[in-house]
């Protein structure tokens, strides 16, 4: 389905502009003031698109809305700064709806936006806009409750930012990429990665609801964003352990080491998943997702090989 475009927008402005220019086409100051006066009127609609996809009505950005960001970001006679701008203008408003809805497009940039690659570079170099830890909109009780939400919602994303810059792939995507990435990278690269993406990890947990949180459609909306990102990613932290366990008794001290620190921590995360799936089941009605386990005495196996290599031992393979 295509979406939204400045063509529609402008249609008749145009049709009387390509006119006008016809009729003095060698007149080239006034084709410049042409184009100018149509970028102008393009980044005007943009920056209304942005004010009414991060409105105060309760519940996620309205889709119409992102849609036209997200193609804007694609439109040659529109500065992609200029957008990341006037978002960036939207976290500094003391309203926790707008900052999370707001939250929430930029999500979907890094997610849908077709020039994504562009869009990453540009905010690397603006982590600390993310940066709003005193945030607090305490209008209203539910105001403060949503607060809580998007504090952690704006560590979250600047987690996701930093992996990105330094993995540089986007793990939480795409399940069928990442794990198709997982199995073209070497081991080596495979283990820092799955490192680099632990805290994303982490991260995402805190955007759970907890039970005495007024349970409101933009927070639900901004956990169910996370949510996404949260499976893919431990999928991708699953696929990457069974890849680094095969072949783990024929590894030198090293690797085994570092395997061995990423299970434990794998263990730990499966724990902290099942917690925010039961969440997805309660708040966005998906179906029960029962996380698949190893034997308890697995991970004594793997720390007696690494205990025999650090002894100089020659371990049992």
């Amino acid at each position: 389905m295509s979406g939204p475009t400045f063509s529609g927008a402008l249609h008749k402005l145009n049709k009387e502009l390509t006119k006008a220019t016809k009729t003095i086409s060698s007149d080239e100051t006034f084709r410049a003031v042409v184009d100018k006066t149509q970028g102008v009127m393009a980044f005007d609609a943009v920056k209304k698109a942005v004010v009414k996809a991060t409105s105060r009505e309760a519940g996620p950005p309205k889709e119409k809305h992102v849609q036209f960001l997200l193609h804007a970001t694609s439109d040659p006679t529109i500065n992609i700064q200029d957008i990341l701008n006037d978002m960036y203008a939207r976290l500094r408003v003391k309203d926790a709806t707008i900052v999370l809805k707001t939250l929430m497009v930029f999500h979907r940039f890094m997610r849908d936006c077709p020039t994504s690659t562009r869009i990453y570079q540009r905010l690397f170099p603006s982590l600390h806009e993310f940066r709003i830890p005193r945030f607090l909109d305490d209008s209203s009780n539910e105001g403060m409750q949503a607060s809580m939400m998007v504090r952690s919602y704006a560590v979250y994303m600047e987690e996701k930012l930093q992996v990105v810059r330094e993995t540089r792939f986007d793990y939480d995507q795409s399940a069928r990429d990442s794990l198709a990435h997982i199995d073209e990278i070497d081991r080596k690269r495979l283990r820092q990665d799955l490192f680099a993406f632990l805290p994303q990890l982490t991260a995402a947990y805190k955007c759970t609801l907890r039970d005495d949180q007024l349970l409101q459609q933009t927070t639900v909306a901004a956990f169910g964003m996370v949510f996404k990102d949260t499976r893919n990613l431990y999928q991708a932290l699953n696929h990457g352990m069974l890849k680094l366990l095969d072949g783990y008794f024929e590894t030198e001290r090293e690797e085994a080491a570092d395997v061995l620190k990423l299970y434990r921590e794998y263990l730990a995360h499966t724990t902290e998943v099942e917690k925010v799936m039961e969440t997805g089941r309660d708040l966005l009605g998906l179906d029960e997702i029962e996380l698949s386990k190893p034997p308890a005495t697995f991970l004594g196996s793997l720390e007696r090989y690494l205990e025999a290599l650090t002894e100089g031992a020659e371990p049992a393979r």
